[in-house]
């Protein structure tokens, strides 16, 4: 045999062992990542099972008494901690919802109560320009956060706000979710819902807001403090700005219609 031959023939030996390597390595990459889906799901799983279960007395509000004269007209309100006054949404103005729904959550009438869509895109966001760049909590996972969980930013509470939003659009209408969400969430100034936050801000009926005021307060719960108009007017106007654009992108006003109210 020549020194050629025997070469590949030491070569054809080696072969198996080093084919041998891969299989086990291969083996216990799959090993661990099996485990580690199951150590995940396990985890996932005690957290949902965790979580509480809704009732109907989880999304009632508080409300404020309103004192009227002998004319009914309104001569003060009581309230113990939040000063709120209820609203059905068939009184709520379409305007208000389509700028509440363009701008915290444009898929509102599609998803489950979760937004895949969007909690990918939020990912992606916050991996290339940092934690916190963009939110992927819908509408209904606000309502769950604000009224059953707390606002602690930890995984046990983002799994549960997301089981329990899907929960919550099985048992509620969007009617029902954008009627609670807009009686529940803070305005600023102490004004608890949007009705409150009318009367607060521009002495008015929620059904009497124009377009500029509309996309003000539909901006305002976002950060109540920091885009106070009271406070900081060139803030406030800023955010006022951030609904109309999204309202415009949503496809509910016009350019037209957005520059005017921005004037």
């Amino acid at each position: 045999m020549s020194r050629r031959e025997q070469k590949e023939a030491a070569r054809k030996k080696k072969a198996p062992k080093k084919k041998s390597w891969i299989k086990r390595i291969l083996l216990v990459i799959t090993f661990l990542v099996m485990l580690a889906v199951i150590v995940v799901g396990a985890v996932l799983v005690k957290i949902i099972i965790d979580a509480p279960k809704l009732t109907a007395e989880d999304f009632k509000t508080p409300l404020s008494s309103q004192i009227y004269n002998e004319d009914e007209e309104l001569i003060g309100t009581i309230f113990e901690e939040e000063n709120r006054t209820q609203v059905k949404i068939e009184d709520v103005p379409d305007e208000v919802i389509d700028a509440l729904v363009s701008i915290e959550d444009k898929r509102f009438y599609d998803h489950p109560g979760v937004d895949y869509k969007r909690i990918t895109s939020a990912a992606i966001k916050n991996i290339k320009h940092g934690w916190g760049v963009e939110g992927g909590s819908t509408i209904t996972q606000q309502v769950i956060k604000r009224s059953v969980l707390t606002s602690e930013k930890t995984l046990t509470r983002k799994v549960q706000e997301a089981w329990l939003a899907l929960n919550m659009e099985r048992e509620y209408s969007k009617d029902d979710i954008l009627e609670m969400y807009l009686n529940n969430v803070y305005f600023g100034n102490g004004a608890y819902g949007i009705n409150t936050a009318a009367k607060s801000y521009f002495d008015k009926d929620i059904t009497d807001l124009d377009l500029s005021q509309t996309a003000l307060l539909v901006g305002l719960p976002n950060a109540p403090s920091a885009d106070n108009p009271f406070k900081d007017p060139e803030r406030a106007e800023n955010r006022r700005n951030q609904v109309l654009n999204a309202m415009v992108a949503n496809h509910v006003i016009t350019e037209d219609e957005a520059d005017k109210a921005k004037e």
